[in-house]
């Protein structure tokens, strides 16, 4: 009962594939699967199924392990003394199965249900997963003694066939897709520099469109759909592109760009109903009032000059 309750538990901790679930839809997990790529998500989320199944077969190999004892002791190979024996350790330390000695003598506890009595759980998962790594990756293939024993030594040898098969595959496409990415936001950098070189925007102002730039290409594709330049840098770009224009407006007549650039940050959003008299002739205003979108009508003694 012991036994079947440990495998429960093993069974059990299929739940961390929910976790791991839950952890994928944060949206920082999200940003961070965009900024180093779906290859090299998929190269983890490989390594930690690795883990996990790694954590199964050690553990059922800890059963195994269990199981041999219990013979020894029920053939009467060794007895409770004989545990922390060294000479008696010795008479088993041929069979490639068991742990070492130190980790052997304070098994004795497991085999009769005593759970809380052994306090070495740690060392005994971590040789276990030593044991199951060194057998996938054939730097030791240890002897079997019984037909289970085979089928399972087998499994795990094939096992580490597509282990390698799986983890080379998704390494080098990582790699590619993570050189390919990198070449492909530079290029995109600088072929963005170039292009707002030879429209002669000034150097502080170009800074900051290649800082959104970079600041977008590390959002999430999601983020990147919906995300538009800020207002005040496209109204700069604008004013900037356009420069020949502004210049011609009297109020602009002695500006220069920078002085431009900095007279945009002042500007502020104004609503107006239709029919609201924005300005009235021969009368001060609050400042310049440039139109965005819609129309107004500029009149002089009652009649409409102009429509803008």
């Amino acid at each position: 009962d012991g036994w079947a309750w440990d495998m429960f538990k093993l069974v059990h901790v299929l739940r961390i594939i929910k976790g791991m679930r839950i952890v994928s839809g944060n949206p920082r997990v999200q940003d961070l699967k965009h900024a180093i790529g779906g290859a090299v998500v998929d190269l983890l989320n490989i390594v930690a199924v690795l883990l996990y199944l790694s954590h199964l077969f050690g553990c059922i190999y800890i059963c195994i392990v269990r199981a041999e004892i219990a013979s020894f002791l029920e053939w009467g190979l060794v007895s409770e003394e004989d545990f922390n024996d060294p000479e008696a350790y010795r008479y088993v330390l041929h069979y490639d199965w068991l742990p070492p000695g130190y980790i052997f003598k304070r098994m004795y506890p497991l085999l009769t249900g005593d759970y809380a009595g052994f306090d070495d759980h740690l060392n005994l998962w971590l040789f276990a997963l030593f044991w199951l790594v060194c057998v996938i990756s054939g730097a030791w293939v240890p002897i079997p003694k019984r037909p289970f024993e085979a089928l399972y030594g087998t499994a795990l040898v094939f096992f580490g066939f597509l282990v390698y098969a799986a983890v080379i595959a998704e390494f080098t496409v990582a790699w590619t897709q993570l050189k390919v990415a990198a070449t492909r936001e530079s290029a995109e950098a600088n072929e963005l520099d170039q292009s707002l070189q030879v429209c002669k925007i000034p150097t502080t102002l170009r800074k900051h469109v290649l800082q959104f730039n970079d600041f977008a290409a590390s959002s999430a594709q999601n983020v990147i759909e919906q995300m538009e330049m800020p207002g005040t840098l496209r109204l700069q770009l604008d004013m900037v592109n356009n420069r020949n224009l502004f210049l011609k407006v009297p109020f602009f007549k002695n500006c220069d760009l920078t002085q431009i650039m900095m007279l945009v940050q002042l500007i502020k959003k104004e609503y107006v109903w239709p029919g609201k008299v924005v300005v009235h002739e021969n009368s001060h205003t609050r400042g310049l009032y440039m139109v965005n979108r819609g129309f107004c009508k500029l009149t002089t003694l009652g009649e409409v000059k102009e429509l803008l």
